[in-house]
């Protein structure tokens, strides 16, 4: 079908990029917006221009009458209500939202109604999203265009530098069964050298105690001077905000005095298998996991796959808060048997080297095992899964098959570059630009438009 056949709804792109798309033949229907310049709302929404904090807070310029019906929000639930769940609470414009687990139906109920109007006023046949849905009402208007039988595109950043995938289906990473085939080219497999360019900003444990006190400070001075707008709906929602901040900060202190103790442990001298946590929340882990986006089944899981005499090194995530680490995850945690929890000062590296395997939701730790020739488990959606030596969890792997695994350098290089092929010159995540010696914004635009024309147009 030709692209110009195609009325598309923008998700997530900035409105420079959007002038690139339309002044390149694709029909932009309309628009949800988002850049670094816009955080502050210079400019307001509309029906067809909406800012995405207004719309991921749900506050709409325009409010939908018509309801799709019960029996279609089953079905679109059925799809992404887990992550829905997940990506409303990880951010407080639209966990404030919520009082009681009911209004998580009530929201989502809500988001595919201003979906449903949103396609069908603006006549939209094709949506394009800048990166995974990860915003809660993102995934219930992913899961409202699925049920109109919407073609759907979904870019992904690669940690390749320079280039990004783009399936129809977020599920279909490392399958790339609805992705277009590009030029192949060589990618880069030898072993990694230092941590990836956003473990950088990781913080010492007394700047984040520091920080967390601050925030608790802020927060708690709002609440308790009444610092929370003008009118009394302003009040209202500044009041919930910041007490969500409020309790939010307490639980990172806890967590931050806490964790040295939990995570004290040096590596022993018996075999084990590598589990490094996850940040979390992520869409790496809250999205492309699925229900491995509960970190402590997959572990439950590994501990049922592998012998019993085999230890689990568990290492924390350097950026973890208290958000996602509360006092019953680590009373869970350690009920596993045979789990050590090691101390955040030891390297991943060697730990990585040293593992008899690693075992990852869907972490850089899982490229950089196969890099460094060791197998991995997998238990999410992600570019390298079905790689040699990456045993997906999915495919019911057993020991025997994993410890079996021998590693070849240059049939990881032939898959790797196999997979090349999907990973278009492009980036989707601007933060990545910082891979590139030299990025050109408005380059870069050119290229996502070529690709999406290049898709429609297959």
């Amino acid at each position: 079908m030709q692209s110009d056949n195609h009325r598309i709804g923008l998700i997530g792109f900035s409105i420079e990029d959007a002038h690139t798309f339309k002044n390149t033949d694709l029909t932009i229907a309309a628009h949800i917006y988002s850049n670094e310049q816009n955080k502050k709302k210079s400019i307001t929404s509309s029906p067809s221009m909406m800012n995405i904090h207004d719309w991921k807070s749900y506050r709409f310029e325009k409010n939908y009458a018509h309801h799709p019906g019960a029996e279609f929000i089953k079905c679109a639930k059925a799809l992404v209500f887990d992550e829905f769940i997940r990506c409303t609470d990880r951010w407080p414009w639209s966990s404030e939202l919520v009082a009681n687990w009911n209004d998580y139906d009530h929201l989502f109920t809500l988001a595919c109604i201003h979906a449903h109007g949103w396609i069908s006023e603006h006549n939209i046949n094709c949506l394009v999203y800048s990166n995974v849905p990860h915003q809660g009402i993102a995934l219930a208007q992913y899961a409202t265009a699925k049920q109109l039988g919407l073609k759907t595109l979904v870019f992904c950043q690669s940690p390749i530098a320079g280039r990004s995938f783009l399936v129809e289906d977020w599920k279909d990473l490392g399958k790339f069964n609805t992705s277009l085939e590009g030029e192949k080219t060589r990618i880069e497999i030898s072993p990694p050298k230092e941590p990836p360019f956003y473990m950088a900003s990781t913080k010492g444990n007394f700047k984040r105690k520091a920080t967390s006190i601050l925030k608790r400070l802020r927060a708690q001075l709002i609440v308790s001077l009444g610092l929370t707008g003008i009118t009394k709906e302003k009040r209202r929602q500044s009041f919930l905000r910041n007490s969500k901040r409020w309790q939010n900060a307490v639980q990172d202190k806890h967590y931050l005095d806490a964790s040295s103790n939990r995570f004290r442990e040096t590596i022993g001298k018996t075999e084990y298998i590598y589990f490094p946590l996850h940040l979390q929340p992520e869409m790496t882990t809250d999205v492309l996991g699925e229900d491995y986006a509960d970190q402590l089944l997959a572990i439950e899981t590994l501990r049922n796959i592998i012998p019993d005499d085999l230890e689990i090194y568990v290492k924390e995530n350097p950026k973890q808060t208290g958000l996602m680490r509360s006092d019953v995850f680590f009373k869970r945690l350690e009920k596993i048997p045979n789990t050590r929890l090691l101390s955040r000062d030891t390297s991943s590296f060697e730990l990585i080297k040293n593992a008899k395997a690693v075992a990852t939701i869907s972490g850089t730790a899982g490229w950089e095992a196969l890099r460094i020739g060791k197998p991995v488990i997998v238990f999410g959606n992600i570019f390298w899964n079905h790689l040699p030596g990456a045993f997906h969890i999915g495919k019911k792997p057993t020991w025997q098959d994993i410890s079996a695994f021998e590693f070849s350098a240059s049939k990881l290089q032939e898959a790797a570059n196999q997979i090349s092929r999907h990973a278009h010159e492009c980036v989707c995540d601007k933060a990545y630009s910082v891979m590139l010696e030299e990025f050109d914004e408005a380059r870069n635009a050119h290229r996502l438009s070529s690709l999406i024309k290049r898709y429609l147009e297959a």
